[in-house]
């Protein structure tokens, strides 16, 4: 049991600390979306800046349409519906969606767009997710160690816990 949580521990360093040398080198971390069989879908590729966080994205298989993209606060993709990944990063501190007068989430990000042929390529920003620990308030979260879920609808902006936005349909784990 201690060596078991010694691993963790020793894990969960390592996670950070390689998160925050890929901030101080400037470089992306990048993530693999799987589909609920497992199957790779897409990549996000995630930038720290100055200001937040810049996801550049590109997924395939995905329903033509508006789709609801969230970071949830478990760093888990592996159950058929990505419930194991949990609620909205920062759903504790305020209410769902950027419409809602108490919110949003600090996990909450802009809808994205499936083409006819399923293809989604979209470049986001949010000033309230940084993968710097040290950067941490309650207003911002940290997105390494979490995973960025896609749903089946778009996201209603309001709608309590989670826009109304459907299935999950594609997980990425964040390093």
């Amino acid at each position: 049991m201690i060596r078991t949580a010694a691993l963790v521990a020793t894990a969960a360093f390592l996670s950070v600390a390689a998160s925050v040398a890929a901030i101080a080198a400037n470089s992306p971390v990048a993530a693999t979306f799987k589909s609920p069989a497992q199957v790779d879908i897409g990549t996000v590729q995630v930038d720290e800046t100055p200001s937040g966080m810049r996801l550049r994205l590109h997924l395939r298989g995905l329903t033509p349409g508006w789709h609801a993209m969230h970071v949830h606060e478990n760093g888990k993709c592996g159950t058929a519906d990505f419930a194991d990944a949990g609620g909205h990063l920062g759903h504790d501190h305020a209410a769902h969606g950027r419409m809602s007068p108490t919110g949003p989430h600090v996990g909450d990000l802009p809808n994205i767009y499936a083409a006819s042929d399923g293809v989604a390529n979209a470049e986001v920003f949010s000033e309230r997710l940084t993968l710097s620990p040290a950067r941490v308030l309650p207003t911002r979260g940290l997105v390494s160690g979490a995973a960025i879920i896609v749903h089946a609808k778009a996201d209603d902006d309001e709608t309590q816990p989670s826009g109304n936005a459907g299935a999950r349909v594609a997980c990425a784990l964040i390093p």
